[in-house]
Parts: C-alpha cells; structure tokens; sequence
C-alpha cells in the first residue's frame, strides 16, 4: 500500500488547497484516539477518498523504517496512506495524492511512491467497479450468455474459456472474480495481450453479487478451488445462502460446478445438497483442459480432485434486490449533526448493533471544527460493507466506495436513519 512518513501532522490551517486535479478539502481527528486523522481528497471533482494520518513514536516503526531514520532526532513519526475502506481505483490515484502530501509538508522521512506504472494509473475498460458491475448486470445483452468464475486466482481457466469463445465468435461473456490483486493485474495484462473482448473483471464478493444478480441469467457458475476455511467454516463461499443465490441468478439448464481437492469441503458441500432438492453430479479425479500450476501441484503429490456439478431444473420464484438507495432525507440531515456532537463527546460508546436480517456497527468518529466523519461497517455480517458519513452544515451523505442496494444493507442504512434521528442518549 503506497504511504510515506513525516515528521509533521497535516496543519489544518493549510485545508482546503488545490493541486492539479486534486482537492484536499478538509482534515478530522479521531475523537477516541487522537493520534488518528482522516484528510478528505477529491479527484477530478468527482471521487473522493481518505488519506489516513497516524502518529507513530520511533521505536513502533517497522525496522527497515527505523534503520533509514537513525539519524533522526528521537520524535513522534507521522505515517500517511490511503483508508482500507475508500481507496481509490486505480491505485495510482492513491500515490500521487500522497506525493502532492508529501511535497507540501516538506518532512518526508521514507516512502514508497514509486512513479506509477501503466497499470496502477490506468483504468482498465475490462476492471470493473462493483457499481459498474451492477450496471453491467441491469443490460440484458450483457448477461444474455455470461458465465461467472469465483476466486479465478492465476486465471488460466478463465482466459483459456474466453479465448475459445472468441476464436469461436460466440456471444458468451464471462466476468471474473478475484481479491488477490496481483492476480487481477496479471489477468488484466492477458486480456490485453489477447485482444479479448468478452472477459471482465471485478473484486467484487460473490456473495453480494449473487443477491443483485438478474434471475435466470448466468449459463455457468465456476467455483474452482475455493480457500477450504477448516477452522472457520461459516467464512465459506459454499454455504446454503450461496446456493439459494447461485440457483435463482443460473438459468434452467444452468449449472454451479464446484471444483475441490479439500475432502472436507466436499463432504460438507455434499450435506448441503443433500438437504435440498437440488439435482447434483459428482466426479472424482476428472481431467480438465486447462490445468492450474497449483492443480499440477496437487496431483504429483496423489492429491484427491472433487467435482460437484449442480444443474438449476426448477424455474426461480425470487427476483433480485435491485432497487433502494442510501440518501438521507432533509429533515433527517438537519437533526443528524446534534447526534453527531453527542457521540463526539462520548466515542467510547458508539452503538453496535446485531439483528436477524443485519448489523451495523459505527466504528468511530472524527471531528473537525465545523463537520464530522462517522464511520460505519453494516449489511449482512459475512459480507459487510464499509463507508463514512459526512456530517457538515446539516447535511449528510456517504463518502468512499458505492454502496450496494442488498437487504442487510438497506435494512442496517435504516437502522442508522433512526439512530441519527433518535433523541435519546445512548
């Protein structure tokens, strides 16, 4: 994660100035734990995200950090990077932010802001953002024959499905998921070294997806070598809701195919067949076309290869979450900054909160002197979303990446509505 360290806090006094297509709007400080701050950013008077301040004595720097610094006077070290929960895409973005930072503080000690290579300061056509894919999906040309492939880790599989298709001139599209982001790049590479047209790629969870999938609309589901979670079973992408989800968006005649070498994953992938009435195949040490290095790996070491086949035969009664929105109404907004001001004087308290259908959890707040920043995490509690509230002049709205309209999350923005509504002290 590109960041640098300082020996000077961002002066608030400097807030707000321009450079280029940047704007630094505003900086506010943790109301708990005052060694941390967020800096407000917008780019392109557009998207916008958080640059994290945090205040970090000599001895807590990591050692490679510490070694470049011995010839410093002993002081506090101030470490600067972008937020976990409103990065921008691409990462480049990110890095000449905080170089333009680490110009006007004129204290830089270490960093690691690299002049951008093409691909962190280009945006791909084929990368998708989970908006642009919940665009993409709400076009009945795109998902008139698309097959999605979950976790497509090294991506030959995946590459290999969209070359054919293409030498073939089919129709088919296919999108793939990943959260490893070397793998994406590497994926994003070959689509462009292959002139392929019909593959695109998101880090979008699956889970999320799946609820906001079209009914009746993907030809295949490919589950290849899913992470087996042994310890911790319910972090899964097999689970009962995963299948009631994969069924409604596959079309009839559509199939979900689990590929494993985890004999425990299978046997429990199995159980939660068998408790519907799900029409299945199972295989066992099939041989595929493409086969991955890790696959290679497994099969010299006379590992087991699982295969479930899962056909959709029953027509989908379920249509998906499509619509709801995040937006506070006026009279909402105008009582939201009393709340807020409660909440900054007693930040040891923030309300958390676990309900059958959601969760929402307000993590922290930052204040400055005439707005505040809360951030929240809510929606389903195995696939949360996380965003910051900005509270400034009686107004209110989201800040960092989009939101997307499943239940859990509609029901815990909700949840939030009345909390920041609410007159009583909690």
């Amino acid at each position: 994660m590109p960041h640098f360290y300082a020996t000077k806090s961002l002066d608030s006094e400097i807030l707000p100035f321009q450079s280029g297509e940047f704007e630094f709007l505003l900086c506010a400080t943790n109301c708990l734990f005052e060694e941390s701050s967020l800096v407000l950013v917008r780019y392109k008077n557009k998207e916008e995200f958080f640059i994290r301040i945090l205040s970090k004595q000599k001895d807590t720097l990591k050692r490679k950090d510490a070694l470049k610094q011995k010839d410093t006077p002993s002081c506090a070290r101030y470490l600067y990077k972008c937020h976990k929960y409103a990065t921008p895409t691409p990462i480049g973005i990110a890095k000449d932010a905080l170089q333009i930072l680490s110009v006007k503080l004129d204290s830089t000690i270490s960093h690691n802001l690299s002049p951008n290579t093409p691909a962190q300061s280009t945006q791909s056509e084929f990368l998708l953002t989970p908006q642009q894919v919940f665009a993409f999906l709400q076009d009945s040309k795109n998902v008139e024959n698309l097959s999605l492939e979950i976790g497509f880790g090294s991506g030959r599989h995946l590459l290999n499905l969209a070359t054919n298709a293409q030498k073939e001139k089919s129709n088919a599209r296919f999108l793939g998921l990943e959260i490893y982001k070397p793998a994406i790049e590497q994926a994003l590479r070959q689509i462009k070294l292959l002139n392929l047209e019909n593959l695109y790629i998101s880090n979008l969870d699956v889970r999320l997806l799946l609820e906001l999938m079209p009914q009746d609309s993907l030809s295949v589901i490919y589950l290849h070598f899913p992470v087996p979670w042994g310890k911790k079973p319910h972090r899964r992408v097999f689970s009962k809701t995963f299948l009631h989800h994969a069924l409604r968006a596959l079309k009839m005649g559509g199939f979900l195919h689990l590929r494993t070498d985890d004999e425990g994953y299978f046997e429990d992938s199995l159980n939660i067949l068998k408790s519907t009435h799900t029409k299945y195949r199972v295989e066992k040490n099939a041989s595929l076309s493409v086969v991955s290095k890790y696959e290679a790996r497994w099969r010299r070491q006379q590992k087991d290869i699982y295969d479930v086949f899962v056909y959709k035969n029953v027509l989908s009664q379920t249509p998906a979450q499509t619509s709801g929105d995040f937006h506070f109404t006026k009279a909402q907004q105008s009582v939201f900054y009393k709340k807020a001001q409660f909440f900054a004087k007693n930040p040891q308290n923030l309300p958390k909160v676990l309900k059958k259908d959601c969760f929402l959890h307000i993590n922290s707040i930052y204040k400055n002197k005439d707005c505040f920043i809360v951030s929240v995490s809510f929606g389903d509690f195995y696939q949360p979303q996380n965003s910051f509230v900005l509270i400034q002049n009686h107004t209110a709205r989201y800040v960092g990446k989009d939101l997307l309209p499943t239940n859990a999350a509609l029901n815990a923005h909700k949840l939030l509505c009345e909390i920041l509504t609410s007159k009583e002290e909690l």
